[in-house]
């Protein structure tokens, strides 16, 4: 979604055509297995071609032969590619994620963008549009609605964790601790009379017994029923309070919230891959 809201607006700056590449990056997506998931949603910009694709692997394979690190801007007989300079762990340390040479027409129109892209300052000149592209209208289900009902009194607590149990090769070390999340949500009780909690994950079976709330708790997971994805996302967006952790589905989520209510208050444990991915207005809590 960030790569989709990163190329939306700067096509829209350049006055270029959007292409959008659903293979590249899933097929060498060892660590975490994901696939393309956007079809959902009603997106401008075709799919790229085999031949628009290339200068991808092209890039990859002049990077392994040089035995060097991708620059930030490469050269292309078509154009030039854009490759994210961001930590892949931890133990790099914080730093910006951000390149400012996105947002001016320096780059040309024929530009191709290699990373994630992972901060509202790529696209905030077109927020008002990538938040109607992204947003998702009520499931049909009874039960998500009457979910939806509970969440909309005020003083609901979205408590999104991502866990990272389906991470490969060690990927996993992204994933904050769970008495992080439950300090976080406790924090967040603090303002509010009776506050409720919905758990947002993967499997209640990792979390059950784990997360020491202070009030009445509801999972909604797939293994509670709820796997419906598109419906999970909107109904995160109901609540009026949510913390989220490292995980783009949340951060969005998060995001379109308080896009269509303002009120809504955001607590970001602060495990992102770098210190540009929490907006500067939302809450950032320590994992330390």
């Amino acid at each position: 979604m960030f790569q989709y809201a990163t190329g939306y607006a700067l096509a829209r700056r350049t006055g270029s055509d959007l292409r959008l590449d659903k293979v590249s990056g899933f097929a060498r997506d060892r660590a975490y297995q994901r696939r393309y998931g956007l079809d959902g949603f009603s997106m401008e910009g075709d799919a790229a071609t085999t031949v628009e694709r290339f200068p991808f692997l092209a890039s990859r394979l002049f990077s392994r032969l040089a035995r060097q690190p991708k620059a930030l801007i490469s050269s292309l007989g078509r154009g030039v590619i854009v490759t994210e300079q961001v930590p892949m762990s931890h133990s790099e340390g914080k730093k910006t994620g951000f390149h400012p040479e996105l947002l001016g027409n320096e780059l040309g129109r024929s530009v191709f963008l290699d990373g994630a892209w992972q901060t509202e300052r790529y696209f905030k000149d077109s927020a008002e549009e990538v938040a109607k592209v992204f947003r998702t209208p009520p499931p049909g289900s009874r039960r998500y609605l009457d979910a939806a009902k509970e969440m909309s009194n005020g003083n609901s607590i979205a408590v999104c964790v991502r866990m990272y149990e389906e991470a490969a090769n060690g990927a996993g070390f992204w994933a904050a601790p769970l008495e992080v999340y439950t300090k976080a949500a406790i924090e967040a009780s603090s303002e509010l009379r009776d506050a409720r909690f919905f758990v947002f994950s993967t499997t209640k079976r990792l979390l059950d017994g784990k997360l020491l709330l202070p009030g009445k708790i509801e999972y909604i997971t797939g293994d509670e029923g709820y796997d419906d994805t598109l419906g999970v996302f909107w109904l995160m967006q109901q609540c009026t309070t949510l913390v989220v952790g490292n995980s783009s589905f949340y951060w969005w989520a998060a995001w379109l919230a308080e896009q269509s209510n303002p009120k809504v208050k955001i607590i970001a444990v602060d495990n992102f891959a770098h210190e540009d991915a929490i907006p500067d207005r939302w809450v950032k809590f320590p994992i330390e």
